[in-house]
């Protein structure tokens, strides 16, 4: 019996020798957590309540604790891993972990900054993907990212700064340890993936300013939402490149596809709703006499995308690298390349720099036979934003090159700029304030138009517009904050993926009016080939806007990779996150501006069929493009 007691005061001094060894062996690496830690959370807090306050959200003293907690979940859970790893790797010594330690947290300090700045200059949450596309193109986007740097920025620095070199400081100093702070490892491991989980925000916004920090910045590496559901798509063939079958024409006129910038639909006096207008009463005079389309959406809202489905009649690759600029693989034959075999001149102009997105080789594979960017046009105009010039630079190179050989018929694309972010309007000196962006958006849309007559004019003087159909298009929209998220690049709302579209032209056209029925970029090819009485051999996927109603459905793509979806179905829209928050349905007869989320009770077969075609549109399109370039 002694012998039993013996043994068991045996194991449990043992026990507590071992406890006490793994105290002491973890000790210093708790405490290294614990004060990088708290001043990690500072920082966290500082910029958590930037986004709530810049949202105006409304919270009581509970909604403000819950608010906070993904903070909270997130740095339990980076500490925890830190100390762990430390533990495993102990025999590095303790200089050693302190270096991993402080240079750990700078790295997180500087992840907290970027993505919190991005956050409120965007409204989109960036990661990791967007970084390596911004390092490839740095040069490029120099001047973009350049905009960034103001005393917003400075103010973050210096908030993350003071609390990384006060986490650091405080480390230096001795630090005693005790059980309670011991079963801190314990329990963040348990409860901190739970708080990240809190990340929406009370009331329902959804909105990107709920970020997971961290967890977001790196989401592209571990987790791709749409995989498992993609699988069970069936890609259906939606293309094949077109041919011309053995026919002239039996009409040529002259095509002038004006490509307005960054033009969301509901600022046109035309279109309906809209709370707030731009003065663009020259498009309101053409629309008078032509032809406008109430509902069309972009491929994607992002320009280089866009171009290809507004001249290629075919998705673009539905990923963040702009591949359609690649000279090694372009499977697509798109309108230019089509128009010059039947004896048309084609031409593309803009005042941004070419350099962006490698521009030329874009234009070079949708099969422009030339081009003037803002190289070669004159230095006599301002720059405008980031990259570009006054339109009005366009105005006598587009009529110098139409009236050189008026014997051929042209086709002539150009791009506007100014009203892209920061919509600095030419005679603005400065970029527009950011609680000014909108107004001077609507400035800029107003300069557009403006520009837009004044061209008109010169042409309609020189004799130019006979015979010739303009189409006005919007590439894509722009957000202003109406769902937490600016610019447009990851907008698939409204606001971001609808534009206006006005043809106006000869009066074999037909009647002119107003045309219902859902519409989509990938329209525009096959409506001129068949004004142009010409057959194809092939297949593309979009349809006539004179001879069809529509189509039952139409589908957009963020910019980003795997980033965002959004569908239209009759009145209805779904939008598809990928797993970064919770799908969202809305009655767009009811709810024109997409204020209230009906995934709880919009029908569940209408639910389901939308579901089923915005995930086979994603696998069709990947399909396709797997064939020439890995996806």
């Amino acid at each position: 019996m002694a012998n039993g007691h013996f043994s068991l005061a045996r194991y449990i001094q043992s026990t507590m020798n071992q406890r006490a060894m793994f105290i002491k062996k973890i000790s210093p690496f708790i405490s290294l957590a614990y004060r990088h830690g708290l001043f990690l959370l500072i920082t966290l807090f500082a910029f958590r309540l930037e986004k709530i306050l810049y949202i105006q959200l409304n919270l009581g003293m509970k909604e403000w604790a819950i608010t906070f907690l993904p903070e909270v979940g997130t740095v339990l859970l980076v500490e925890v891993f830190l100390v762990t790893l430390a533990f495993i790797l102990q025999s590095l010594g303790e200089r050693t972990h302190r270096i991993i330690f402080h240079s750990s947290h700078a790295f997180l300090y500087i992840i907290a900054i970027v993505e919190h700045q991005f956050l409120m200059k965007t409204g989109t949450q960036i990661d990791i993907s967007l970084i390596s596309y911004t390092t490839q193109h740095a040069g490029e986007l120099s001047s973009v990212i350049g905009s960034g740097f103001d005393a917003g920025l400075f103010t973050r620095i210096v908030i993350a700064v003071s609390c990384f070199l006060l986490g650091w400081q405080a480390t230096r100093k001795p630090y005693i340890h005790t059980h309670l702070k011991s079963a801190i490892v314990v329990m963040a491991m348990l409860i901190s993936p739970f708080l990240i989980g809190l990340s929406q925000p009370p009331g329902g916004t959804g909105t990107p300013f709920s970020t997971r920090i961290f967890v977001d910045f790196f989401f592209p590496l571990f987790t791709q939402q749409i995989a498992q559901a993609e699988t069970q798509a069936v890609p259906q063939a939606i293309y094949e490149p077109p041919h011309l079958l053995a026919q002239q024409p039996t009409r040529r006129p002259n095509i002038l596809l004006f490509v307005m910038e960054s033009s969301r639909a509901d600022v046109f006096t035309v279109y309906a709703p809209g709370k707030e207008k731009a003065h663009t009463p020259f498009f309101d005079t053409l629309t008078q006499h032509g032809h406008l389309f109430e509902n069309v959406y972009t491929t994607v809202p992002h320009t280089s995308k866009a171009l290809t489905g507004l001249l290629c009649g075919m998705y673009p690759q539905l990923q963040q690298r702009i591949s359609e600029s690649d000279t090694t693989a372009f499977p697509l034959r798109c309108l230019p390349r089509l128009l010059h075999e039947l004896g048309y001149r084609t031409t593309f102009l803009q005042t941004a720099k070419g350099e962006f997105e490698n521009r030329p080789d874009l234009l070079r594979n949708i099969g422009f036979e030339s081009w003037k960017l803002q190289e070669h046009l004159s230095e006599g105009y301002q720059e405008v934003g980031y990259f570009g010039l006054d339109e009005v630079a366009m105005i006598e190179p587009t009529v110098d090159w139409m009236a050189s050989h008026t014997v051929q018929p042209f086709f002539a694309t150009l791009l506007t700029v100014s009203t892209h972010h920061p919509y600095q309007v030419p005679g603005m000196e400065e970029w527009p304030a950011p609680n000014k962006e909108f107004s001077s958006y609507l400035q800029a849309i107003a300069y557009q138009d403006r520009f837009a007559s004044r061209l008109y004019e010169r042409l309609q003087d020189k004799g130019l517009l006979a015979n010739t159909v303009l189409i006005f298009v919007g590439d894509h929209g722009e957000a202003f904050g109406e769902h937490y998220r600016k610019q447009h690049d990851v907008v698939p709302y409204e606001e971001g993926v609808r534009v206006p579209l006005l043809i106006h032209g000869p009066l074999w056209l037909g009647p002119i009016g107003r045309h219902k029925g859902l519409r989509h970029h990938i329209d525009l090819m096959p409506t001129i080939l068949e004004l142009l009485g010409v057959q194809i051999q092939g297949k593309l996927p979009g349809k006539s806007l004179f001879t069809t109603e529509g189509h039952d459905y139409v589908v957009s793509s963020c910019w980003y990779t795997n980033y965002c979806l959004a569908l239209r179905q009759r009145n209805w829209k779904f939008i598809y996150h990928y797993g970064r928050q919770a799908p969202e349905i809305f009655d767009l007869r009811n709810d024109p501006y997409e204020t209230m989320n009906r995934i709880n009770d919009a029908p569940q077969d209408l639910q389901s069929q939308a579901w089923h075609n915005m995930l086979q549109f994603k696998a069709s399109v990947d399909e396709y493009y797997k064939t020439f370039t890995k996806i």
